[in-house]
């Protein structure tokens, strides 16, 4: 039976991880702090006896004995543990910093010591503002990037990532895949961290404000966090490692048009405002106009196309349906600061 440690595993990405896992029998363990990760997280996927087969361990990456210990009679890491979403990064940089470049440096540690294959997330921020909307595996990185931002900071703490990474694949004493997430969704996203569709939904579901940043005009590309996780295990699946690539939908949606689409889904009578971020985030906020992924890589590596990511309706639906069943408000009000 492989054994399979998650770090993060209560997550948005994380927990659809670990059910995959689950469903193919194997012996899974999970270290996460719950800082914005719960054990409910898990029932989306998975019923009661399946969760109760998980081993959860409430810790950090930062505690490098910790990770070593969990570590070392796996075969596979799911390193999904980091401290994410515009408001957490914007408001605890130091925070952020220190879990994503230190924490990953321990589980990458703990990899190499061990001889365990690990999946390390990026970010499609690394690619910062470069002038092409669609952009590949190969194309510049932080393209436009800003120091004093400090919301580049969290791509900066990826690129790190990327690089230890990379310079132990070049030592030939790990083995690794990167991947690079575009926008991965799914209705147990908090949007307590800032993510737009929790955010918006939580909003007009209440009936209060959305709040579109700047003009609205500016364009992103959402995946269903299942379609993320299947593109990924195929990968997985096919002995793909050593590699850098992308995951995500090339589907664009305007930020003012996704407003508008969940105050009809949701029958709202929620009012759009324009918001200025700089005022929000004190000035540290980054604004990408738009950008989607080339996949020819993922599609020649897996046959994963376009059409194997749901569309932005159906991830919508799915959100408004979930919602309804949630008791605990608290999970996903957006409590916002203008």
């Amino acid at each position: 039976m492989e054994k399979v440690l998650i770090t993060g595993g209560l997550g948005t990405i994380g927990s659809c991880i670990t059910a995959q896992c689950v469903k193919r029998g194997y012996d899974v363990t999970i270290i996460d702090d719950y800082s914005i990760g719960v054990e409910n997280n898990l029932l989306y996927y998975l019923n009661d006896e399946e969760v109760k087969k998980i081993k959860i361990i409430k810790g950090s990456i930062l505690n490098e004995k910790l990770v070593d210990e969990h570590m070392k009679d796996k075969g596979l890491c799911f390193h999904m543990a980091a401290l994410l979403g515009t408001l957490r990064v914007v408001r605890h940089p130091y925070e952020m910093i220190k879990t994503n470049i230190n924490g990953t440096h321990n589980v990458l540690e703990g990899a190499k010591k061990h001889n365990v294959k690990i999946v390390v997330p990026s970010t499609s921020m690394v690619y910062g503002n470069n002038p092409k909307i669609m952009v590949s595996e190969n194309d510049d990185c932080f393209v436009g990037g800003n120091l004093n931002k400090s919301l580049w900071w969290y791509a900066i703490t990826k690129m790190a990532d990327e690089c230890t990474t990379r310079a132990l694949l070049f030592d030939e004493s790990i083995t690794a895949l990167i991947i690079r997430p575009f926008n991965i969704v799914g209705p147990i996203q908090s949007a307590l961290a800032g993510f737009v569709i929790p955010r918006f939904i939580s909003s007009a579901i209440m009936g209060k404000s959305i709040p579109v940043y700047g003009s609205g005009e500016q364009t992103r590309s959402f995946v269903w966090t299942e379609d993320f996780v299947e593109a990924l295990f195929k990968l997985i699946d096919k002995n793909v490692w050593n590699e850098t690539v992308n995951i995500g939908s090339t589907y664009e949606i305007k930020i003012i048009d996704l407003a508008k689409r969940i105050i009809e889904k949701t029958k709202s009578g929620s009012e759009i405002i324009y918001v200025n971020p700089d005022r929000l985030f004190k000035g540290q906020f980054v604004e990408i106009n738009g950008r989607i992924p080339c996949i020819k890589k993922l599609t020649d590596l897996t046959g994963t196309t376009d059409n194997d990511f749901k569309n932005v309706d159906f991830i919508l639906d799915k959100f408004i349906e979930y919602y309804k069943t949630v008791k605990d408000e608290n999970i996903w009000t957006y409590k916002p600061d203008y």
